[in-house]
């Protein structure tokens, strides 16, 4: 768990190695990425945080202003914690946004994103 400015975030972190960072959809939660972290954290590190908002993260009872950038800024705040470098963002469609945002804001941490297709696993 990791305490955002937006309220307590909570991820699943396994694996070692390469980082690969999943973002859920809108409406739904790190559970989404399961498949994800089952076959990549053997070779290499997975993380999935739950948004804000959403699955185990805090509730909060008012938006921000901008909830795309504050998405983007809580990630930045767990790449800070984690320490992690060159990360590969793997987002669904309803967060390219908050995956591009996060490469703006967070340049030196984020290697590149793919995007899943609607539809996919």
């Amino acid at each position: 768990m990791l305490l955002t400015p937006h309220g307590r975030m909570h991820y699943v972190d396994v694996g070692q190695g390469p980082a690969l960072l999943c973002l859920h959809g809108n409406g739904r939660w790190s559970l989404e990425c399961r498949e994800l972290v089952r076959s990549r954290s053997s070779s290499g590190r997975v993380i999935a945080p739950d948004l804000i908002g959403f699955g185990l993260s805090e509730k909060p009872t008012r938006l921000p202003d901008d909830v795309i950038a504050a998405h983007a800024d809580d990630l930045a705040r767990l790449l800070d914690a984690l320490d992690l470098r060159d990360v590969q963002i793997v987002a669904s469609q309803s967060s390219a946004e908050i995956a591009h945002q996060l490469m703006r804001v967070a340049p030196e941490r984020v290697l590149s994103t793919v995007l899943e297709e609607a539809g996919a696993p």
